[in-house]
């Protein structure tokens, strides 16, 4: 009687087991999933909407500058200014080049620029030279005709950024982001003609400011890329961090402009987005 007994409620213990832990731990994995699953949607829905809000002041910021350089190249003044000092430079007389230069621009780019807080510097470059400078001195004897910037830029109607330039043109003390435009003869009826360039230098702290700004999470890591990789611009991470994590993520999820879904990738969620306003 004894050893029935005993085998008896062993065999309750399972039967208990089976129709009640059991479903216990199924119930509370259940549980865990869902748990698990609405807060990573809540995670990408976050984070899908700070990169949106990064996407759209990124996209005012070069709408901005694409104004502006709207605004000189349909400018009687500008255009007028722009010629008168590109032929004292083919004569050699620099001197008279920046002060007619100067007196004829500076009314117009600063009001243009009155109440931008973001433009640390312009510059009017006319065949390699530092026509005007605003808010800042560069010699009009110096010749940047064979900086990378100038000489890769001055064939091409599109705009152009780079980051992280150090010390450009070495007037200016510091990380910049430089945003480049070619300016052509519409006016005098060459639109093929490049009359000058146009460049704006951004402090590259203010950059990763309008990136960190929408950014909730403070170990985000983001990076924005034109259509040839080149970086534009990334919040205030350690670049050796974020060399890193993107060099590990970048291969294996290549840039998709029509990619709309959120991966993982070595405990990081990889979102991407892409702007048609500037590509």
């Amino acid at each position: 009687m004894i050893h029935i007994k005993t085998k008896i409620q062993t065999q309750f213990i399972l039967y208990y087991l089976f129709l009640s832990v059991i479903p216990l731990i199924a119930l509370s994995y259940y549980s865990y999933y869902n748990i698990k699953t609405n807060t990573q949607k809540e995670l990408v829905n976050s984070i899908s909407f700070d990169m949106r809000q990064i996407q759209s002041s990124l996209d005012n910021l070069y709408t901005r500058f694409q104004k502006y350089t709207d605004i000189l190249s349909n400018s009687t003044v500008f255009y007028n200014a722009v010629v008168t000092t590109s032929n004292e430079i083919k004569k050699g007389d620099f001197k008279q080049a920046k002060y007619f230069a100067a007196i004829n621009l500076e009314p117009q780019l600063k009001s243009l620029f009155a109440t931008d807080e973001v433009i640390s510097a312009a510059l009017v470059v006319i065949d390699g030279r530092v026509v005007y400078s605003y808010k800042d001195f560069v010699s009009i004897v110096n010749n940047y005709k064979d900086n990378p910037i100038i000489r890769n830029t001055e064939d091409t109607p599109n705009m152009h950024w780079f980051s992280k330039q150090d010390n450009p043109f070495d007037s200016f003390e510091g990380e910049y982001t430089i945003v480049t435009k070619n300016i052509y003869d519409i006016l005098g009826n060459n639109p093929t003609y490049s009359i000058c360039q146009f460049i704006i230098l951004i402090k590259q702290q203010k950059m990763s400011e309008i990136l960190d700004t929408h950014l909730r999470y403070a170990d985000s890591l983001i990076r924005v890329i034109d259509e040839n990789d080149n970086i534009i611009a990334s919040n205030a991470c350690d670049p050796q961090t974020c060399d890193e994590h993107f060099n590990k993520i970048m291969p294996k999820k290549p840039f998709d402009q029509h990619a709309n879904t959120a991966n993982y990738f070595d405990n990081y969620l990889f979102l991407q987005s892409y702007s048609s306003a500037s590509n």
